[in-house]
């Protein structure tokens, strides 16, 4: 299957549908994507994203992305991660995510009915120990951590049935919910750097060398921590929100009982200058409350004008 390192639009019957678009849902720590060799960009909340991306997380950062408006990633603390455009075999976009390092957990929060939107929803979930592919018919939620130095892999299921293949090795793992395995893979002896060792067969299968640990149970504490703290990190923005709210309320209330005129705020007899559309114009503040006796001043008052209010005694 040929990778394709571009934006895809794929157009089905009347309506387009723009393949590689992603949704920031929540983040820690400010985490950053590459997106070509010297450009780099944000992963605010909410940021849509519709490009190839490295992520590379740090030792505090954590990550959330939607994937086809089907899949959730989340990205753990000091990963590494691909993710770009393809090409289905029967012509279709969808979504590569491959894991260089670190742990990941994906599961599909929802089920979209719409056949030409099935079409599109479809992400491809890959390692140097395995390739899987899955659709909206998909049902699954697991985590999987990669540890490329140790040629490790370890699984760890969420839901009913999760079914472990790596390439072409003889051995499936079928894991039932909070069951886990580890495969300890072997690193090359030879040849530096090290890589990951294969058993090379006919037309270019390869089955990994190692074995595999008897299953055990898991958890996902680690994902709803990381969940707990994006709660309380939004929570903590809302309540920030309302409180900066509330004292421009509350300054507002103050500053309107303390001044007869408002916006801009004056007392009686005060004028304001401002200059409009190149003009200079003087307003004085009334015994009603109101702005009034609007003027064009063009002698040396003129200069008291900016492009903001100016509130002075009136000079008249």
């Amino acid at each position: 299957m040929k990778i394709i390192l571009f934006i895809a639009v794929f157009i089905l019957g009347s309506q387009i549908f723009a393949a590689n678009e992603y949704q920031v849902i929540n983040s820690i720590g400010e985490p950053i994507a590459l997106v070509s060799d010297s450009k780099k960009i944000n992963l605010t909340k909410n940021r849509i994203l519709n490009q190839d991306l490295k992520i590379q997380t740090t030792e505090k950062q954590f990550i959330k992305i939607l994937l086809n408006q089907n899949f959730e990633l989340s990205i753990f603390n000091d990963a590494e991660i691909l993710i770009q455009s393809i090409f289905t075999t029967e012509g279709y976009p969808s979504t590569s995510v491959q894991l260089l390092h670190g742990q990941i957990a994906f599961r599909k929060i929802q089920k979209n009915t719409d056949d030409k939107a099935k079409l599109l929803s479809k992400v491809r979930l890959s390692s140097e120990f395995f390739e899987w592919d899955f659709d909206q018919d998909s049902k699954f939620d697991f985590w999987v951590k990669f540890d490329q130095k140790k040629a490790s892999i370890e699984f760890c299921n969420r839901d009913k049935n999760l079914d472990v293949v790596l390439f072409d090795h003889e051995k499936k793992i079928n894991l039932l919910n909070l069951e886990g395995v580890i495969f300890d893979g072997e690193l090359t002896a030879s040849k530096l750097p090290q890589k990951i060792a294969f058993d090379v067969l006919l037309k270019g299968r390869k089955i990994p060398k190692g074995h595999w640990q008897d299953k055990l149970k898991c958890n996902f504490d680690q994902v709803i921590q990381k969940e707990k703290l994006i709660v309380a990190a939004d929570n903590l923005e809302k309540k920030n929100a309302n409180v900066a709210v509330q004292k421009i309320k509350n300054l507002k209330i103050l500053n309107d009982s303390k001044f007869l005129c408002h916006l801009p705020y004056g007392q009686l007899h005060d004028c304001a200058w401002i200059k409009s559309a190149g003009q200079c114009v003087r307003t004085r503040c009334n015994a009603e409350g109101k702005w009034s006796d609007s003027q064009i001043i063009v002698n040396e008052d003129a200069l008291k004008c900016t492009p903001q209010f100016a509130v002075h005694s009136c000079d008249y």
